[in-house]
């Protein structure tokens, strides 16, 4: 028999798997953060840049990686690139859990739809990425699918801009920057660890309630599900073209989309599912033309 040239032609790669993994975690968020939808974002903002360095720490420490004088001089040498991506990723997971919580799942989703398209925009611009005419087509396409979600929008969607424009800086930031995935995703928590402690504690005591076992169970299991999705969207980030990061991207808010729509049962007018079709009828366009054209990012 003949082996299948699908694979060959599409040239899926380790940082494909990596990053369609990041995805499909970055999509289940929303049933994780609703059990502690009875504290506040801040506080769970805090806990996460804590048990997230923990988990990094841990996984450094296994792989033997830890050089104190080492990390000290990364920090150094790359200190302000590291506190502008803690500051975008901070912003992100502070405002998305606010999404989560406050019934704007739906929202969350436009943001990660709304991401992707940056991204391709990105990819062309800043790296040079090519794209076909039919690429151009698909993403004018789902882009228009956007524009009538941001339209049909009662309110101004701050939470969908602010989630999306944090999120594809972040990633052109980490695809430029010469750290190491690991390595920069354990400064970028190292540089928030000592202020987000003082916060966690300063904020608990504030509180008259306490915090349950199952609580800070699921805060310190909020760490890991922080960061793992981060450290192999680092990795992948360095070993994919942004315009594939982009099309695989759109996991994510599909899996958000379902899980606010037909669990949550947030609202959602028949205008704004028929723009969910223009985008993901994008998104097919966009995917078939890279599986036909291979070489066009590689």
């Amino acid at each position: 028999m003949r082996p299948c040239a699908c694979g060959a032609q599409l040239n899926i790669t380790k940082g494909h798997a990596q990053a369609f993994f990041a995805y499909v975690t970055w999509g289940v968020f929303p049933l994780y953060w609703k059990y502690l939808k009875h504290m506040t974002s801040l506080e769970i903002l805090f806990h996460r840049v804590i048990w997230s360095f923990a988990f990094f720490f841990l996984l450094i420490f296994l792989s033997r990686e830890l050089r104190i004088h080492k990390t000290l001089q990364l920090l150094k040498d790359h200190f302000f690139v590291m506190t502008a991506l803690t500051v975008l990723i901070c912003s992100n997971w502070l405002v998305y859990v606010y999404a989560v919580n406050s019934g704007n799942i739906l929202e969350g989703s436009l943001a990660y739809f709304m991401t992707p398209l940056i991204n391709i925009i990105l990819g062309a611009w800043l790296f040079k990425e090519k794209l076909s005419n039919g690429m151009k087509i698909a993403s004018g396409i789902a882009g228009l699918g956007v524009l009538v979600l941001i339209l049909l929008n009662s309110q101004f969607p701050w939470i969908a801009l602010t989630l999306a424009f944090s999120f594809a800086t972040y990633g052109v930031i980490k695809k430029k920057t010469k750290v190491g995935g690991l390595e920069s995703s354990f400064l970028e928590n190292l540089v928030m660890l000592i202020p987000a402690i003082i916060a966690a504690a300063y904020w608990r005591s504030t509180q008259t309630d306490s915090l349950a076992t199952n609580d800070w169970f699921l805060l310190a299991g909020g760490g890991a599900i922080t960061a793992l999705p981060i450290l192999l969207f680092s990795i992948s980030t360095r070993a994919v073209p942004l315009n594939h990061t982009g099309v695989l991207q759109f996991i994510a808010p599909t899996i958000q989309f379902i899980i606010g729509y037909f669990i949550y049962e947030e609202s959602v007018s028949a205008a704004k599912l028929i723009a969910f079709f223009f985008v993901w009828t994008g998104v097919v366009l966009y995917a078939r033309e890279l599986w036909n054209n291979p070489k066009i990012s590689s």
